[in-house]
């Protein structure tokens, strides 16, 4: 079975933790930090069904190793490929309600706020440019040392 890196999850859970907590302020930074989790928080279910189980494999991929679930690997890349393009478009849609929050949590003094938005932007560019592509990769590359398959016949 494919399972999410206790990192990832960990990080998933500090920040939701954290933006949780910044949402039960009274004034416009928690009214924006409770819309901004009204879209991240199926985000990120989503990341965590689709995206990050595979990355669970990578080190098993590159090992050399023989792999006993090549064929989950595999499979889990179409689920992945299906949302690729929505995961990013929720990401600039994310990126205007973190905007939004940021600027009140600003206006606000609440610069704890404005620094955990920060990082929730950063972690979402490694998501882009690190973590989709690293888990369409290891599906692919699963595909590739399964018996009988050709790159041609993966692609």
């Amino acid at each position: 079975m494919l399972t999410t890196p206790n990192s990832l999850k960990e990080e998933h859970m500090e920040i939701m933790g954290s933006l949780r907590s910044s949402a039960n302020f009274s004034d416009g930074t928690g009214r924006a930090v409770k819309e901004l989790l009204k879209v991240l928080e199926p985000h990120f279910e989503k990341e965590e069904k689709v995206a990050m189980p595979v990355l669970g494999s990578l080190s098993e991929l590159v090992s050399g190793e023989h792999v006993s679930n090549l064929r989950e690997i595999a499979d889990s890349q179409g689920a992945l490929l299906q949302e690729y393009e929505n995961m990013f478009q929720e990401h600039q849609i994310l990126k205007q309600f973190i905007e939004r929050a940021k600027a009140e949590s600003k206006r606000e003094g609440h610069e704890d706020v404005s620094d955990l938005l920060d990082a929730l932007g950063h972690h979402a560019r490694v998501e882009e440019e690190v973590l989709y592509p690293a888990a369409l990769l290891a599906g692919t590359l699963a595909k590739c040392l399964l018996p009988n398959q050709t790159l041609q016949s993966v692609t």
